[in-house]
């Protein structure tokens, strides 16, 4: 039986600067943080197989962000 790995780590994706908030039919610009917001991720690795999950504190992703996300993994854990 192979060794059983598992690693997690947390980041922080509140913006250093004010932003464009989304919710609204107008543009609204971002004056403090109200809550923080985060990404935390969760690696297994057992014998030659890899999961990593993920969990980021925002409404919705896209594809092209999940794509490039996925391609970054790949190149790590191929």
């Amino acid at each position: 039986m192979g060794k059983l790995k598992i690693g997690w780590a947390e980041e922080s994706l509140v913006p250093d600067k004010k932003v464009s908030l989304v919710g609204q039919f107008f543009e609204r610009i971002s004056q403090y943080v109200e809550s923080p917001i985060s990404v935390t991720a969760c690696a297994v690795e057992a014998c030659d197989d890899v999961a990593i999950l993920m969990s980021v504190d925002i409404v919705s992703m896209q594809e092209t962000m999940i794509s490039e996300i996925r391609q970054r993994f790949a190149e790590i854990c191929p």
